[in-house]
């Protein structure tokens, strides 16, 4: 049996994006669900582990972001599953420096020996 949370819509176009693909990938010829919101338990509205890899693929897919399983597994509603991406987006890696390449960069030890044994 589905059982889904009083129904609560999403809060911005992310949110919008998760339910709908949250929607999509439980839906199937047995079970159409009419909508989902954002405090619906994925498991408990008829997701499963298959399911479960089918969303995160689907989300990191839409969404540029690296979705993990067990992302679905530790945040199972679309509202823990947003703050826990905002976070992750927060504790992302430094933004890339850029390194004046005007002038000649040596070689590094590796680069030196393959050189070496093409030359050879």
């Amino acid at each position: 049996a589905v059982v889904q949370a009083v129904y609560e819509a999403p809060r911005d176009e992310r949110e919008t994006l998760m339910c709908q693909i949250m929607r999509d990938v439980i839906s199937h010829d047995r079970l159409t669900l009419e909508r989902v919101g954002i405090d619906d338990n994925f498991f408990d509205i008829g997701g499963h582990s298959i399911f479960a890899a089918q969303f995160a693929m689907r989300l990191e897919k839409a969404l540029g972001l690296h979705v993990p399983v067990r992302l679905v597994f530790e945040s199972p509603t679309v509202r823990e599953m947003a703050e826990r991406l905002q976070e992750d987006l927060g504790e992302a890696l430094p933004p890339v420096t850029y390194v004046d390449r005007s002038s000649p960069i040596p070689a590094s030890f590796e680069q030196e020996r393959m050189w070496g044994q093409q030359s050879a």
